[in-house]
């Protein structure tokens, strides 16, 4: 019949008529299964809800109820372990016991000391034992016929006992012998790391015998690396220039790891001049700084001032030195390079020795106002710098803030700095 104002109904669609239940008598109808009924739960009543009219009760705190029931047991209990009642301070220290167990720490520290040192002298002893069985075997070996694996195995017998001077004539006799494959497959981390662990201007000289020893085309920029921290840890001014000129002759493109190498080599060894002529030069190849190259060129300002002897003169030097020094925290700010403590401490200890104590101070002021804790270098550079100025009030004081700051708590160097002020060495 007409719906919708007259106009006939939609047929219905495939769904629909899918949908549309069956007739009671028709064919296509399940047969009805007869079911149990299961039998009914009882059912809760719900809670009353809210309403406007009954505001909900407020949840007791412990200010107004006190703790929960049992709590009052449970601290008394925990203060009873440790010998107090209640909720009432503990008793104060024995100081018997308290010095009973600190004279025990330091027989136990002493103990272990003393092991240690008997262990070290053990593994020095078993290693010079090595070393010197392969100086033997380098030497009877015949490197004409001996294997290629056979003479990387003693070289790095040898560079692991330190005896370098033997590697290093290992070398010289395969070089004789045309073994350019023994020379290419050298790990040249072995020697230049122990050359750099003996700390001494006689292994910075094995260092660059090493490199030179190498066949062409085989050093990299790694190696004269090596080399330089090798001159760096030794503190050897020549061998830190020989290793740049070295590096110049073989037109090696230096990287930033090699340009911060040089300049901490050059400050290392004391050469100022050396050291920001590196600095330079790695501005001017765009390189981007560290804050171990600032803190190197303090550090260099620092040992130079330290090795000057006293004087008028050396005193304007410091001045000239302090203020090179203090340029290089205008070109970290430039930089956005945020200075550590290392550079801060370096600063002060540079003004320290230059005597401008009033700088130094005003380093330390700042050094806190950048968020950067003073430990017990930056107080022992304080108070050196109070000793030779004759301040013996003002470096006491100094040590008294270290300890209330908790920079100076067993600290043996902020004591022995404190009392060598005092005394006026």
């Amino acid at each position: 019949r007409p719906q919708f104002g007259g106009r006939p109904a939609p047929p219905p669609s495939p769904a629909a008529a899918l949908l549309t239940p069956c007739p009671p008598h028709s064919p296509h109808r399940l047969p009805t299964v007869a079911t149990t009924p299961a039998t009914a739960r009882p059912r809760l009543p719900r809670p009353p809800r809210a309403t406007p009219a009954d505001p909900p009760t407020p949840t007791p705190s412990w200010d107004e109820s006190g703790p929960p029931a049992g709590l009052n047991v449970r601290l008394r209990a925990f203060h009873a372990k440790d010998g107090s009642a209640g909720r009432g301070p503990p008793p104060p220290p024995d100081p018997e016991a308290a010095a009973s167990a600190r004279r025990r720490e330091q027989l136990d520290s002493r103990a272990g000391r003393r092991e240690a040192a008997d262990r070290d002298e053990a593994v020095a002893a078993a290693a010079a034992i090595a070393g010197a069985q392969a100086a033997a075997d380098a030497a009877a070996v015949d490197v004409a016929t001996a294997t290629t694996a056979t003479l990387l195995d003693l070289f790095s017998d040898l560079c692991a006992a330190g005896r370098l001077r033997d590697a290093l004539t290992l070398m010289e006799r395969a070089s004789v012998a045309k073994r350019v494959g023994f020379l290419r497959r050298l790990r040249h981390k072995h020697f230049l790391g122990a050359a750099a662990a003996a700390r001494s201007a006689e292994a910075a000289a094995l260092a660059l015998r090493f490199v030179d020893a190498l066949p062409a085309g085989v050093a990299d920029a790694r190696t004269y690396t090596l080399a330089l921290s090798a001159a760096a840890a030794a503190r050897c001014a020549a061998s830190a220039h020989a290793a740049r000129d070295a590096l110049r002759a073989a037109r090696v493109d230096p990287d930033a790891i090699m340009h911060t190498t040089i300049v901490a080599a050059h400050a290392a060894a004391g050469s100022v001049d050396a050291a920001f002529d590196a600095y330079a030069e790695m501005r001017a190849a765009g390189v981007r700084t560290d804050a171990r190259v600032y803190s190197a060129l303090v550090a260099a300002c620092a040992r130079a001032m330290a090795a000057l002897p006293p004087g008028p003169a050396s005193r304007r030097t410091c001045l000239v030195l302090l203020e090179r020094a203090s340029g290089v925290l205008d070109d970290m700010a430039v930089a956005r390079v945020r200075p550590d403590a290392p550079v801060w401490n370096a600063l002060i200890g540079a003004a320290g020795r230059a005597g401008a104590l009033q700088r130094a101070f005003a380093a330390l002021d700042d050094m806190k106002a950048a968020g950067v804790p003073a430990d017990d270098r930056t107080y022992v550079a304080l108070i050196e710098g109070c000793g030779r100025a004759g301040r013996r009030d003002l470096a006491v004081r100094v040590y008294h803030s270290a300890l209330r700051a908790g920079a100076g708590d067993a600290s043996p160097l902020l004591y022995t700095a404190t009392v060598a002020a005092c005394r006026g060495d």
